[in-house]
């Protein structure tokens, strides 16, 4: 099961290839601010996940990828691990590593959807640069979880590009810049 996030902050799943609002089965007010519902329903997700389906107001709709949203638009934070690709960090001759520097946050503002345009910064005479991420929705909240039980605490993952502004400047200013058009 694969969840969606659609124009109108409906929230959906596709199984079987197919799709189905959620939404008003879930009860959600889709204007309410802050966004938080996708939040909430990824709360609960697991505990409701065998009946979903089934509860009265879900509907099966038509597939409309060119409708789908950031998955996440409001997550409790955006947790980052840098320079975790080798080859990337000999090409910029970074010495970085996150168990030495540590992980960055990143802004909430700076996420966009699989449709939404990026929206370069006016920072003449800057390169930006993008590369593809992995991205892992964490699915509960634990703190000093044991290596062996990693599994039990991810929801499921995503696409990402990283987008960053080259520079000197502190990472979390470069890399959070709000590159979509669609930020409320």
């Amino acid at each position: 099961m694969k969840i969606i996030r659609l124009e109108g902050n409906r929230i959906g799943v596709v199984e079987n290839e197919h799709w189905y609002d959620l939404t008003d089965a879930l009860g959600f007010d889709t204007a309410a601010w802050p966004p938080v519902q996708m939040v909430s329903f990824l709360a609960t997700f697991e505990e409701r996940r065998a009946s979903l389906l089934s509860q009265p107001g879900v509907r099966e709709i038509a597939p409309a990828p060119d409708k789908l949203l950031t998955p996440i638009e409001w997550p409790n934070k955006l947790i980052c691990y840098p320079a975790n690709y080798q080859k990337h960090r000999e090409e910029m001759n970074s010495s970085n590593r996150a168990d030495k520097n540590g992980f960055f946050l990143k802004a909430n503002s700076s996420l966009s959807g699989p449709n939404d345009p990026i929206v370069m910064p006016g920072l003449e005479g800057r390169e930006v640069h993008h590369e593809c991420e992995l991205g892992i929705i964490i699915g509960k909240k634990g703190r000093h979880i044991a290596r062996e039980n990693w599994r039990e605490y991810i929801l499921g993952y995503t696409c990402l590009i990283d987008i960053v502004v080259r520079g000197q400047e502190e990472r979390v200013w470069r890399k959070s810049w709000a590159w979509s058009s669609s930020i409320r």
